[in-house]
């Protein structure tokens, strides 16, 4: 954080300007969405409100378009109390809210805005009280006074005379203030009250409730989206990363009052302190003789982009490292021009002895190297200090993410007490600003009534199974077994270390557990090949297909590969067989597991190979699903994964849709595309629903009469952007089979990233102290008009479990709340790698493993491409396009 001088120079100029208002399609708008909180906001809400000449909206939710509450919230389900972390706002601001626009030049991070606004709003000629105005680091300023007038806008220049040692005027800067509107918060009020229309107005004071809330603690703290974070009890992950603790806080508009939810959250931080030493915890070790090539890709993957000083005398610059010297400071060389003009080439270490007599511990250290004016410069690590509160923005490697899950995941009442003593770090109690605005918060959670829905029947074959606390048990026979008539194993370890024997132990008892499950199998006995790992995996597969089909006469159903562990070879595997002519049906394990299997391993694999062989676990009762089973349903699952953390910014997005092709929704086919990079909207979703209704009308006779669709992975900020889309999409592919084919549609996101946590009462609680199956919170902290509801459908394992917020886009189907909430609620119980419910339903979850199914294709080259011709072509280096599977098990299960 720059320090700022206690009396910079401003300089003011005024002169009268036209309304000014942002344009909705800058860049600068759309920082503008990010900061409104509220369930439903299309990104058109967020402009200045509607002006006063305009035609109200009388009906409430008419702006956002999506399906309104059909009743007051279910019935049904046995009632019970949750304590959920929304924190009631007791007062609103009773004042006008004054907003303006803020730009300034050159454009700096939101931290080093607020240094500014922070200097600017301190001028008397600006402001009376400072605490009066907040800002949100980019573009929007909120004020309960009038800081210019309407007509006119203000530039200031501000100097941050900070002694760092920077060149004159690179830290002067040009603040540009325009007003926008002037806020009422009784228009809120009224839409809380359900008395009044949702309007621009009331996401913009939504809006300004945040950033008056959040000012302070943005302020003074290391911030990342919504959240702040302390170095305070840092916790090393190793390889030069550490988790903050951080706090969370969002204002929510819920039924007849705001809340602001808050929450424990927790990220990483790359190591602060002198870069030596956070070398040598990068590298786990101490290093004292020269870096290879590999350790010093490993420190680039963590230190390149972070900010470092130098520690030379009283200057404070600041540098960015851009890359790592690939030798040491003592054989780093460069040509140094002395007073008389003469060039030497010198050592970064004899420079640095020569010009600050610094000598060094660890010459053989790489140097961290900084953008200069003409090429790179290079520092001495032990030399620099990488500055604290740096956020690791790239992908954390296996031990990291299993530390960091060790040290977040606690329990429930754990839980709930830390959010409470978050309270005291963000201090609302003595925040100048909320007093200014005239906002009030509650110390207490909100106690908030909720019901638990009893669980459905689960059907198999010879009975009945009643889920205790969401999971049940697998003794009997499926409810339809497939034939497995040719089945080989590929063992990619050597026979000394994983025996014939073992092998054929395993496979004896997996096919014993197959057949008590009513899958007819033709061998206990398949024939077993050894293969290289490193070797031509796509000839070895080749060669214990043929080696099968000899033996069985008869096309491979099945091929068991047995890895030694967790190995990188399963991607590789998964798309040959999955993308090759040969179109072969896999089932991985590790031989860790097959050395030491039991009945329960083989049922949870047997579970898999008759789901992937075209059988059926179980079901649900009709009486459970009457929704589907009374009229043929297409149940949907949708979602769209994104590249990763760290991963290149170019790299495209996979898109995946997941349906149902019975009348049970038991059985799914999935198709998946590649897109572009981050791009959210599924961009071929026309042409993938048109072909899965075909699918289903291939299989079922006739065509679905009514479609459920749930959609992954939509932030709230889109929605408006997937209704004009996607909704607009199944439509047209659904008149592609006639004028007069247009089944009813119910749309409905599936949110499993936000900050709702709830905590059950003494006694209601599962055995991991979380809120027991089938919970459901439709009221209170839900949106005042829109149909949304959370859904906690599974049993807690570990920490605190998260539910599902379910927020209904279009309804043409007239669902009330029960029908959707319990139909929802049941289908979690039909997923078939585990008898155990799901924290969202299942045609979601499949979606998500076609969709990393995808990634591995994309990643391994492998992926066949539509060209839009009909014709399958290479794939480039950016692939887009339908991916396409083998036909031999495209409209199978295989992504299970």
């Amino acid at each position: 954080m720059p320090k700022v001088n206690s009396t910079p120079r401003t300089e003011v100029t005024t002169g009268p300007i036209p309304h000014h208002r942002p344009d909705p399609s800058s860049s600068r708008s759309e920082n503008t969405s990010s900061h409104a909180s509220f369930g439903s906001t299309p990104s058109s809400a967020l402009a200045p409100p509607i002006p006063s000449n305009s035609t109200p909206i009388t009906v409430a939710g008419a702006l956002t378009g999506n399906a309104l509450k059909p009743d007051n919230g279910g019935t049904i389900g046995r009632p019970t109390q949750v304590t959920a972390n929304f924190f009631p706002l007791k007062t609103l601001p009773t004042s006008k809210i004054f907003h303006y626009d803020v730009g300034i030049t050159p454009e700096i991070p939101p931290q080093k805005a607020r240094t500014i606004w922070g200097t600017l709003s301190k001028e008397a000629d600006f402001a009376n009280d400072h605490s009066r105005t907040v800002f949100d680091g980019r573009c929007n300023a909120f004020s309960i006074s009038e800081l210019i007038s309407i007509s006119e806008a203000r530039t200031f220049k501000i100097d941050l005379m900070d002694g760092r040692g920077a060149r004159p005027g690179a830290n002067v800067f040009t603040v540009k203030i325009a007003f926008v509107a002037v806020i009422d918060v009784h228009e809120l009020q009224l839409f809380l009250d359900r008395r009044g229309p949702f309007t621009s107005n009331c996401a913009t004071a939504i809006q300004a409730l945040n950033i008056a809330a959040t000012h302070k603690s943005f302020s003074n703290m290391a911030n990342l989206g919504r959240s702040v974070y302390s170095p305070s009890g840092a916790v090393d992950l190793g390889g030069g990363i550490e988790k903050w603790d951080g706090v969370f806080q969002s204002i929510r508009p819920g039924q007849r009052e705001c809340f602001i939810n808050i929450d424990t959250t927790a990220t990483a931080f790359v190591n602060s302190g002198n870069a030596a030493e956070v070398i040598f915890r990068t590298l786990g070790t101490e290093k004292r003789q020269p870096c290879g090539s590999y350790e010093i890709l490993k420190l680039e993957r963590t230190l390149k982009g972070c900010v470092f000083t130098i520690d030379r005398g009283s200057s404070q610059k600041r540098y960015k490292i851009t890359r790592l010297s690939e030798k040491g400071a003592d054989r780093t060389m460069f040509d140094l021009v002395n007073n008389e003009g003469r060039t030497s080439t010198v050592s970064v270490e004899e420079y640095f002895a020569q010009q600050y007599d610094r000598r060094l511990r660890y010459p053989s250290l790489p140097c961290l190297g900084a953008k200069g004016s003409k090429t790179t410069i290079y520092f001495p690590a032990e030399l620099c200090f990488i500055v604290p509160g740096q956020h690791h923005k790239k992908k954390l490697n296996e031990d990291q993410v299993a530390k960091m899950i060790t040290c977040t995941a606690i329990k429930p009442h754990l839980r709930e007490e830390k959010i409470r003593k978050s309270l005291r770090l963000l201090d609302f109690d003595n925040n100048t600003y909320l007093k200014a605005f005239g906002i009030q918060i509650s110390s207490q959670m909100a106690i908030v009534p909720a019901r638990v829905l009893s669980a459905p029947s689960i059907e198999f074959y010879d009975g009945r199974e009643r889920p205790n606390m969401g999971s049940w048990q697998v003794r009997g026979r499926h409810l339809k077994g497939a034939r497995l008539k040719s089945w080989a194993i590929l063992c990619f370890e050597r026979e000394d270390r994983s025996p014939r024997a073992v092998i054929m132990n395993f496979t004896r008892r997996l096919a014993g557990i197959l057949s008590n499950a009513g899958m007819v199998v033709g061998s206990s006995q398949p024939p077993i090949i050894y293969a290289q790992p490193h070797g031509d995996i796509g000839r070895e597969i080749e060669s214990v297909k043929r080696l099968a089909e000899r033996e069985f006469r008869r096309p491979l159903q099945l091929l068991m590969v047995l890895f030694p562990n967790k190995s990188a070879m399963y991607p590789v595997v998964k798309t040959y067989c999955e993308t090759s002519r040969s179109g072969l049906m896999t089932q991985c394990a590790t031989t860790k597991n097959v050395s030491r299997c039991n009945d329960q391993y083989c049922r949870m694999i047997s579970l898999k190979i008759n789901t992937k062989l075209g059988g059926i676990v179980s079901t649900l009762g009709s009486s459970s699903i009457p929704f589907i089973s009374r009229m043929s349903t297409l149940v949907i699952g949708a979602d769209v994964s994104h590249p990763s953390a760290g991963e290149d910014r170019g790299k495209p997005s996979i898109a995946s849709v997941v349906a149902s092709i019975d009348d049970m929704a038991a059985k799914f086919v999935g198709r998946v595309i590649v897109q572009d990079s981050r791009m959210e909207v599924i961009r071929n979703l026309q042409s993938l629903i048109k072909e899965i209704i075909k699918t289903y009308k291939h299989v079922t006779g006739h065509h679905p009469k009514r479609i459920l669709f749930y959609r992954d992975g939509v932030s709230e900020g889109q929605f408006e952007s997937i209704l004009n889309t996607e909704v607009k999409s199944i439509k047209q592919a659904c008149m592609e089979f006639g004028n007069d084919y247009m089944p009813p549609l119910t749309f409905v996101i599936v949110k499993k990233r936000h900050h709702a946590r709830f905590f059950p009462g003494r006694g209601e609680s599962d055995r991991s102290g979380n809120c027991v199956p089938g919970t459901v919170v439709d009221t209170v902290i839900t949106h005042p008009t829109e149909f949304a509801f959370y859904l906690q459908s599974h049993s807690g394992i570990q920490g605190t479990s998260r539910s599902t917020l379910y927020h209904v886009l279009l309804d043409e189907n007239k669902f009330t709340s029960d029908s959707l909430q319990q139909l929802t609620f049941n289908l979690c119980h039909v997923y078939c790698r585990c008898p155990r419910s799901l924290s969202i339903v299942p045609a979601v979850q499949y979606a998500h493993l076609l969709a990393y199914r995808g990634r591995y294709y994309l990643d391994n080259g492998a992926v066949p491409v539509d060209n839009g011709q009909g014709q399958c072509v290479e794939p480039n280096p950016t692939p887009f396009g339908e991916i396409k599977v083998s036909e031999k098990i495209m409209n199978q299960m295989f992504f299970i």
